[in-house]
């Protein structure tokens, strides 16, 4: 039997062209302008809502190509709850050197074809209070772009309900 190692070369470079060439859906689309609440904050660290606000409005029109204003007729309402902070990381002494924070809570859109809601959450670590404010932006941008995919997805139900079986 004879092998060529290039035959298997090129057909591994043609699987990564066509992998190149995938595209994925658009998001769907609403034809309302979103804005953002929040109906509940559980949380003890006072820059996490501000942080998840400013990341779902980047990320709704970012990944979604909605319009996001604080007039909006659609509302993306969050009830964040209170985050949860646990020890991630020891050193060779087995020091705690790091903590684990966890944003998560619930969003629901409601717009007037309907409403969708789904659960949220974002992690970061930290190894030092000097870097809670990057953590925190890091989990409310895990947080944001969780919501913003997700109803990207989804959204398509509120303009197309499903006729009921």
């Amino acid at each position: 039997m004879i092998r060529r190692p290039g035959a298997f070369l090129l057909v591994g470079l043609a699987l990564l062209g066509l992998v190149g060439c995938y595209r994925s859906m658009a998001p769907a689309q609403i034809d309302e302008t979103v804005r953002v609440e929040f109906t509940s904050n559980d949380g003890r660290y006072v820059r996490a809502q501000g942080y998840l606000s400013e990341e779902l409005a980047k990320a709704l029109v970012l990944r979604t190509g909605w319009r996001v204003s604080p007039t909006g007729t659609a509302t993306l309402t969050i009830a964040l709850k209170e985050e949860t902070i646990r020890g991630s990381d020891r050193n060779q002494d087995d020091i705690l050197i790091g903590q684990r924070v966890r944003l998560h809570g619930t969003a629901l859109l409601t717009t007037r074809h309907g409403s969708l809601v789904t659960p949220f959450s974002g992690e970061t670590v930290i190894t030092s209070p000097l870097q809670e404010p990057q953590a925190l932006r890091g989990a409310a941008q895990a947080c944001a772009t969780e919501v913003a995919e997700w109803l990207g997805v989804r959204a398509g139900e509120l303009q197309h309900p499903q006729p009921a079986p």
